[in-house]
């Protein structure tokens, strides 16, 4: 009976570049549990595996081509030289190395060959990476290329992109934290084509380029983006990796205010979108445009009638003070500048029941009913939608309901 193999690795994506011949391979290790990634080489004569399709597995023995960059000790000194040019490059450059895939390819070999090309990087390494992209998909002679890199700046990107506007120059030589990918390449392009961008962009003295690729689509499709202030401050600062960074919500706040402007007919809903300052100002738009909004539907809706509400389950306090009708809650929100009045329906149905808090915090507290019985508490709010503070809370007297009895519950 034969002995089945154990694969040494297996590969789990592969992809050739149509322009370089060099192959991106990640792949999974078996011996040591863990996903390398490699750039190879244009494959040579007797070397293997460059073909393979993703899923496939190979048994020891077989071997990879040898890796442009952070290969295993053993390769690295056959790896085309590539490290012995790196080590005359600038750090900068050195580091845009480190990940380096199909498109830094071009780049990398041009700064080996020509002083020009490595003097282009310290000066705007984003246009010597563009050339290496154009370089590599044309046989193009030593003579052109070094007629390209001793052009002026301003030259050299009329070259790279014909019909853009100079002043896309200016903006791609602010562009901080680029990882030089393909999908890169594809966003500038993309965003060099915007005429708001290239127009606002000069406003912008620095550009962070983890915040820029995460809305470059979003930019080039709403031009209010790029008009608002705080928006373009935004872009300054590198995108922070927890979900609770506020710029995607300033994103949708901006996006959702001018819709919202539009529907209550706002006269300049752009320019009073554009004219917040800060995160905070534009929060307020929001929230002032967005009570309106469900205000005039919740009118439409009452038919101009002032409704009664259903009795109150819990009578209520000298503090802790029942709605009783439609407008009591229109003004209830007003007052608070929040949304409650939005909930009109649950409570023109007797499922929800709002209160006016006036102690120990002025707040407005909303019950529900409870599917086990009695009603329970559904939210507490302060002013424009805060939440209370939690030792402040846990002071305060807010009613809890069962099935069986009403009493108080400390929070």
């Amino acid at each position: 009976m034969t002995q089945r193999t154990r694969p040494a690795f297996a590969i789990i994506a592969s992809d050739r570049h149509p322009l370089t011949g060099t192959l991106s391979l990640k792949l999974y290790d078996y011996a040591e549990h863990s996903t390398r990634a490699y750039l190879l080489a244009a494959p040579e004569q007797g070397m293997r595996v460059t073909e393979s399709q993703p899923g496939q597995a190979h048994a020891p023995g077989y071997h990879l081509p040898y890796a442009l960059i952070d290969a295993p000790a053993r390769t690295a000194a056959a790896a085309h030289g590539l490290r012995d040019y790196l080590a005359r490059l600038s750090p900068e450059a050195v580091q845009a190395a480190r990940g380096v895939g199909h498109a830094q390819y071009p780049c990398l070999v041009l700064m080996s060959r020509f002083e020009e090309a490595r003097q282009l990087w310290r000066t705007c390494s984003p246009l010597l990476w563009f050339l290496g992209e154009r370089l590599g998909s044309a046989q193009v002679c030593d003579q052109e290329i070094i007629r390209l890199l001793r052009l002026p700046l301003k030259g050299l990107f009329r070259e790279l992109f014909p019909g853009v506007e100079t002043r896309g120059l200016t903006i791609l030589r602010r562009i901080k934290g680029m990882r030089y990918t393909l999908e890169d390449a594809r966003i500038v392009r993309q965003l060099l084509r915007s005429q708001d961008f290239l127009e606002r962009g000069g406003h912008v003295p620095v550009f962070a380029w983890s915040r820029l690729r995460e809305v470059g689509a979003a930019i080039c499709s709403d031009r209010v983006l790029m008009e608002s202030v705080v928006f373009r401050r935004s872009l300054e600062n590198e995108l922070e990796p927890q979900t609770s960074d506020p710029f995607h919500r300033l994103v949708e706040y901006l996006k959702d205010c001018v819709r919202l402007g539009r529907q209550l007919d706002i006269r300049h809903p752009v320019r009073a979108v554009c004219a917040c300052a800060t995160m905070e100002q534009a929060g307020r738009l929001h929230d002032r445009w967005s009570r309106r909004l469900n205000e005039r539907a919740a009118l439409a809706t009452l038919g101009g009638k002032n409704e009664d509400f259903p009795p109150p389950p819990i009578p209520g306090t000298n503090a802790i003070i029942p709605i009783r009708t439609a407008m009591e809650l229109l003004l209830e929100g007003r007052e608070m500048r929040h949304c409650v009045f939005c909930h009109l329906p649950e409570v023109q149905a007797g499922e929800a029941y709002v209160y006016k808090v006036l102690s120990p915090e002025r707040a407005t507290l909303m019950i529900a009913r409870s599917r086990y019985g009695g009603y329970r508490i559904e939210d507490i709010r302060l002013a424009c939608n805060a939440e209370p503070l939690q030792g402040t809370a846990v002071s305060g007297e807010y009613y809890h309901c069962t099935n069986t009895r009403t009493q108080c519950c400390h929070f």
